[in-house]
This record gives structure tokens, C-alpha cells and sequence, in this order.
């Protein structure tokens, strides 16, 4: 493979452009993307700039690049790097396998979601709803106790009955 073959496939950069992170692969990767087969490597700092190489990896490997993610434990990603980039904006590389699911936060917190790493390589969106009935993830403050519905016992109620309404 000739070294003019490199390139550099993600990127992110700090506001003051003194920082960040770059992802290169060893053959020209189509588009724009934020999610690659295979796995990130670290190659060291240069310039103010964290440098990883996207190496092949197995079947259903995938490096997932973007902004402020977390791995949800237990689900199959590994954190390789997160740096703030300055105004509210940061920077993340993950690898990860099929079925990983990542916790995302928008600008400034004010939204989040989870997403799973398809098998094609695609980022599917995953009701948070869902993932916490399966047990997947646990909930931001501890649910309330619900007492369960009591015979009622009122005027109205003895009323229905003797009408036939209830039972």
C-alpha cells in the first residue's frame, strides 16, 4: 500500500482549533460518516491533535465517532477518547460491536437518547422507554410507590351495584 493512500476519515476540533482528535484509515472512505467497521487504534498526539487508525477488526466491529456519547455499561462499546471542544461541544471515539448501545446528550444537555449499533453498521434509535423495561439501563431517580386501586366504598359505588353497572 502506497502512503499516499491515507486519510483522514473524522475529525473534531476544539472552538480556538488548538485541540482535537482525527480518525485515518489506510484507503479513502466515501462521505461523510461517523460510524466505521473496524476498530480505532491509538497512535499518539501530534499538534494538538489525538490521532487514531481505523484497523480492521472482526465481523461486527465497528468504530463509532461523534459527539458527546457514553457507552452504556455492560452493552459491548469501549470509551477510547472524549475531549471537550469548548462551547458546549465535545468529542468522542468509541469502538463497539452489533447491539452496543450508546447514551447520547445534545447541546447543553438539553437532549438525550440512546442509540444501538446495528449489524450493518447503521445507528438505530432506541426509546429509552424500551431499555428500561428490558433492565437495560436504570432510571434517572427511583420510581414511586404506587398503591394499587381500592374497592370503592362511596354511595355512588353501592348505587352502580345495586344496579348492576359493577359487581
Amino acid at each position: 500500500m502506497s502512503e499516499n493512500t491515507w486519510s483522514k476519515v473524522w475529525e473534531c476540533r476544539s472552538t480556538n482549533g488548538r485541540w482535537g482528535m482525527a480518525l485515518v484509515a489506510a484507503a479513502p472512505i466515501e462521505g461523510r460518516r461517523s460510524i466505521f467497521p473496524g476498530r480505532a487504534v491509538p497512535l499518539g498526539e501530534v499538534a494538538g491533535t489525538a490521532t487514531f487508525r481505523l484497523d480492521p477488526g472482526e465481523p461486527g466491529e465497528w468504530v463509532v465517532c461523534g459527539g458527546d456519547l457514553v457507552p452504556v455499561e455492560g452493552s459491548g462499546a469501549v470509551l477510547i477518547k472524549s475531549i471537550s471542544l469548548q462551547s458546549y461541544q465535545t468529542g468522542t471515539i468509541i469502538n463497539a460491536r452489533a447491539g452496543a448501545i450508546l447514551r447520547w446528550t445534545g447541546y447543553k444537555g438539553r437532549a438525550a437518547g440512546f442509540q444501538a449499533v446495528g449489524g450493518d453498521g447503521r445507528l438505530v434509535d432506541v426509546p429509552a422507554s424500551v431499555l428500561l423495561a428490558l433492565g437495560l439501563i436504570q432510571p434517572d431517580e427511583p420510581p414511586a410507590e404506587v398503591e394499587p386501586a381500592r374497592e370503592p366504598d362511596t354511595a355512588m359505588a353501592t348505587a352502580l351495584r345495586a344496579a348492576g353497572v359493577i359487581q
